[in-house]
């Protein structure tokens, strides 16, 4: 019997591997299969409160909708479980209702700043002359 150590894509078998004498131990690996949670057209687990949905066309490029001009994949990554949690994005400007439903309750003060104020507080500006247009 050969001694020597087995070469790149030889079929030697765990019991040829182990009659080596520099192998102290093997384990054979096992091939399993994974079986998904749910499918792609599954959208029932993802809750969409917002009523505007249908028409953001710039999200439905799934939907083949001539609009669309990127594919952003959102829905596939959401059903992927990822739903942004404990991620921080910062923007830069000074036009976000920090107290806004949609925005109130993730919104970051350390990560905004508002460059024309020069502060943490990227609150609109409401005045006469309208600035936030």
């Amino acid at each position: 019997m050969d001694r020597s150590p087995p070469g790149p894509g030889s079929r030697t078998t765990a019991l040829d591997l182990i009659q080596i004498p520099t192998v102290d131990w093997i384990q054979q690996q096992v091939v399993k299969s994974r079986v998904k949670r749910y499918t792609s057209n599954d959208l029932n687990f993802i809750h969409f409160n917002d009523p505007k949905w249908s028409s953001m066309w710039y999200i439905h490029c799934g939907d083949k909708n001539n609009r669309c001009r990127s594919e952003m994949n959102i829905l596939a990554a959401w059903q992927r479980g990822y739903t942004g949690k404990n991620v921080v994005v910062t923007i830069l400007d000074d036009g976000i209702e920090k107290n806004h439903p949609d925005l109130s309750q993730n919104f970051d003060q350390l990560a905004s700043y508002d460059v024309n104020g020069n502060d943490h507080d990227p609150t609109p500006r409401y005045d006469s002359s309208n600035e936030n247009k």
